[in-house]
Formats: structure tokens, C-alpha cells, sequence
């Protein structure tokens, strides 16, 4: 069996699937608590108390803010396309705000032609930088109560990281895909991908811009890639937990 997250399906038809694949990523072990960031001169900042949010586990020892993807390698069988599913694009905005001197939400998915919001809740300015590699990159000031709309033309391969200037302890990242075969865990370290169809598929598990290595899938873990290979029945598959050592996260 290949030690790879991957779900590989052999032909694929326009018609409505079944299949798909959720789980749970957990942490095992003892998680520090999470420690203070200097916030730096603004009143404002000093008063929310920033924390390190590298890694953010619920009371029941979820993982949140992994991005799970389908990512076929050279010469796999690519996923169906956004048109061919009934989750074909969201047009609603996403919002990415600075909000208690951090970007909220910590991870964020954006599909292509979905708007992109960068707001400020905070009574100070704030600066929001982010070097996409196939999209315009981005470096804004953003003023309190203030709002900046990003338009994302080109998927990227890889999660992307997001910056403030100001206040350089700030850091969020952002997925960007033309296809619905992406989640990122919730608080619970939930995830679903409803769409993927029965078959053989790679996924690819990556938090805080590094693969997440070592997760157990069943009888096999994660490889330096954060990739694993899965077969996936007609009714779906439910991985149910899978387990991270808490030291190896930092």
C-alpha cells in the first residue's frame, strides 16, 4: 500500500456521484497553552492580547485549520471539474478581517472568481501582504472600519501565506482552487469533501505552510508530502479520527 493521502478514480462520468470523504483530525498528546505575541505600541493591540495560533486544538483535541486537497500527481486521473458537480462555485464574498490585531480566519479557502474581502475591525491601520505565485500579489493598507476587495483569476498549488507589515506577528494563510475538492478543519478538526467520487484519490494534508506529516490513516500515516492514497466506496467514506503526535506540530 503507497503511504500517500490520495484518491485515484479510474473514469468519471458527468452525471450526479456518490461517494465523498470527511474526518477528523486530532491531536494526541498535551498541547501547550498558547503563548502571548508582544502586540507592539498600538493601545489597541496591547489591549486584545494576541496569541500564538500556530496551533489551535478544540476540548476534544480537534486540529483546526488544516487544509485538506485532492492533488493528483503527473499522469493520475484528475477530479471532476467545478462545472460537472452541483457544488459549482460559491459567488458569495469571503472575508479576511483584522480583527483583535489578527487576521480572522487563521486559514481560508477562496475559489477562483469568488470575491476576496480585506476588512479591519480594529480602530488602528493595518497592512495586509500576500505574494500569491500565479495571482496579482497584494500589499494594502487597510484603515480602520475599512474594506479592500481582491479578485483571485488562477488557482495556486499551494496554501499561501498572508502578512501584516505593521504588525509583524500577524499571519493567516490562503488556499486558492478552481475546483471544490478542498476543505479546511473547523474548530472540531472537521473536515468534508461531499463532491469527490468513488475511486482512488491522493490528498494532501497541510497546515502552517509545511505538509502535515505523520497523520494516521488508518493502517498507514501521511508521507513527507502530507500525502496519503484512499479508496473511496460508492457510499462514501468516513475516516473518522485521525491522529497527530502534539510534538511534532511546532
Amino acid at each position: 500500500m503507497k503511504f500517500i493521502l490520495a484518491l485515484t478514480i479510474l473514469s468519471v462520468s458527468a452525471v450526479a456521484y456518490a461517494g465523498g470523504v470527511s474526518g477528523r483530525v486530532v491531536v494526541v498528546g498535551d498541547v501547550p497553552a498558547a503563548e502571548p505575541l508582544p502586540p507592539g505600541k498600538d493601545v489597541c493591540c496591547q489591549e486584545a492580547g494576541p496569541v500564538d495560533e500556530r496551533v489551535v486544538v478544540g476540548p476534544e483535541g480537534g486540529l483546526a485549520n488544516v487544509f485538506v486537497s485532492v492533488e493528483p500527481r503527473r499522469g493520475e486521473p484528475q477530479p471532476p471539474a467545478a462545472s460537472d458537480v452541483a457544488n459549482s462555485g460559491p459567488n458569495e464574498p469571503v472575508t479576511l478581517t483584522n480583527h483583535g490585531c489578527a487576521f480572522s480566519p487563521r486559514a481560508l479557502m477562496v475559489r477562483v472568481g469568488q470575491p476576496l474581502v480585506l476588512a479591519n475591525s480594529d480602530p488602528t491601520m493595518h497592512n495586509v501582504d500576500i505574494n500569491f505565485v500565479r495571482n496579482r500579489s497584494v500589499n494594502v493598507v487597510v484603515e480602520p472600519d475599512g474594506e479592500r476587495r481582491i479578485d483571485l483569476q488562477k488557482p495556486e498549488s499551494r496554501p499561501v501565506a498572508v502578512r501584516c507589515n505593521v504588525h509583524t506577528y500577524m499571519r493567516a494563510w490562503i488556499m486558492v482552487r478552481d475546483d471544490p475538492h478542498a476543505a479546511v478543519t473547523d474548530k472540531t478538526g472537521r473536515f468534508e469533501l461531499p463532491d469527490l467520487p468513488p475511486g482512488e484519490w491522493r490528498l494532501r494534508f497541510w497546515r502552517e505552510g509545511q505538509p502535515l506529516v505523520g497523520l494516521a490513516v488508518g493502517d498507514q500515516s501521511t508521507d513527507d508530502r502530507g500525502e496519503a492514497v484512499l479508496t473511496i466506496p460508492n457510499d462514501g467514506l468516513d475516516l473518522r479520527d485521525l491522529k497527530v503526535a502534539a510534538d511534532t506540530l511546532r
